[in-house]
């Protein structure tokens, strides 16, 4: 029988994320204690005034299709957070609602790419980022971020990457996987060269509430920028709510109406009830929001005093990631996962987000102290 698998996936592998993942579950499984520092995933449970919000949707028949953009609620809700968050004034026709922010992308892509065209995407990046635009005909055109340079954009270096055929870039702030802050200088820089260069941008603000130094800026926030700008962000972190799959995009009327006809035929709409709880989070109190920062505040400042300066040349700025420097170690970033996981503490190498990672591992300080205090003495063995 001949092989029927899509040529597209002959550049598409699996996550270097799941890959670590499956072999912590293998090492637990053979009874061995596994610090779980891989998975962008918080140990906190969903809040539960948004699950008691969903079980009354459940009981009160909200069980059916839900309109294509997203229930009236839910998106009113997007948009007085938006308006009171950002100061960004949008319609309920410029939301819709996805299945987590990962769809989201997708839309954005599926909605704009044509054949050839090509993706500016900052690496490392988020593992989604480095394939999504080749399932559309796509062209990923990575743009390194070093250490060097704090992670931040490096504004001569993208620019010389724009070409004719350059139609979208995408930006991530606070970053996953390496925690930094984009300053108003990169994305004033960045906002010069999309509109000079006619450039779509897809901003993912996925942890726009989860900052330590600085401050979160919205590049669709400046001059000329909200009309090319696709806001992604989702419930995942925020409100401790990965396994929901709920997100949002948000942008001009024009882009939306794109972006829904490729979100009518994926998946038509995202669930009700879920919805109906995402709006409760946004409506009702934020006091949760601010009591899971605080903690991954003091987690974060934990790891800044226990870990070697040298594993740590950037100290993260926003979300729940330090992306550790392990070139003076002498360990690839492979080398280094492994033997951190022999020693029962699971992290990812800087590759799975792209070639730019080699060197890098990144830890998500997405679990409890003593599980850190355990994680920092194995990573003091291992890397020193």
């Amino acid at each position: 029988m001949r092989d029927f698998t899509s040529s597209v996936l002959d550049h598409i592998g699996f996550s270097g994320i799941r890959a670590v993942f499956d072999k912590a579950t293998q090492l637990e499984a053979q009874g061995k204690k596994v610090v779980h520092l891989e998975i962008g995933r918080l140990d906190f449970d969903t809040p539960q005034h948004i699950k008691e919000a969903a079980k009354k949707a459940l009981d009160d028949g909200l069980v059916h299709y839900a309109p294509n953009l997203g229930l009236p609620v839910f998106r009113e809700a997007v948009k007085n957070h938006l308006l009171k968050q950002h100061n960004l004034n949008y319609s309920e026709k410029e939301i819709i609602a996805t299945m987590g922010a990962t769809q989201g992308v997708f839309l954005a892509m599926g909605a704009f790419l044509d054949q050839g065209d090509e993706v500016i995407i900052p690496s490392p990046t988020f593992v989604s980022y480095l394939n999504a635009p080749r399932f559309f005909g796509g062209v990923p055109v990575p743009l390194e971020m070093k250490a060097e340079d704090g992670f931040q954009i490096n504004l001569k270096e993208l620019e010389q990457k724009i070409t004719n055929r350059t139609k979208m870039l995408v930006i991530i702030s606070p970053h996953n996987p390496t925690g930094t802050v984009l300053s108003k200088e990169t994305l004033e820089g960045v906002a010069d060269l999309a509109r000079r260069h006619d450039i779509l941008i897809l901003s993912d603000e996925v942890y726009d509430q989860m900052v330590f130094d600085g401050e979160h800026i919205s590049i669709s926030t400046l001059p000329g920028m909200w009309e090319r700008t696709i806001l992604a962000n989702s419930f995942s972190k925020t409100y401790s709510m990965t396994g929901w799959r709920l997100g949002y995009l948000a942008a001009p009327e024009k882009l939306m109406s794109a972006m829904l006809r490729v979100h009518q035929y994926a998946v038509g709409s995202s669930t009700a009830f879920v919805q109906a709880a995402g709006a409760v989070a946004l409506n009702e109190s934020q006091d949760c929001v601010k009591e899971m920062a605080a903690i991954l505040a003091e987690r974060r400042s934990f790891l800044i005093k226990s870990l070697n300066p040298k594993l740590v040349p950037v100290k993260p700025q926003g979300a729940f990631y330090f992306f550790l420097d392990v070139r003076s170690t002498g360990y690839s970033s492979e080398e280094a996962v492994n033997r951190l996981l022999y020693e029962g503490v699971a992290t990812v190498p800087g590759t799975a987000f792209g070639a730019g990672g080699e060197g890098f591992i990144r830890l998500a300080y997405a679990t409890n102290l003593d599980e850190l205090k355990y994680a920092a003495e194995k990573i003091e063995k291992v890397l020193g």
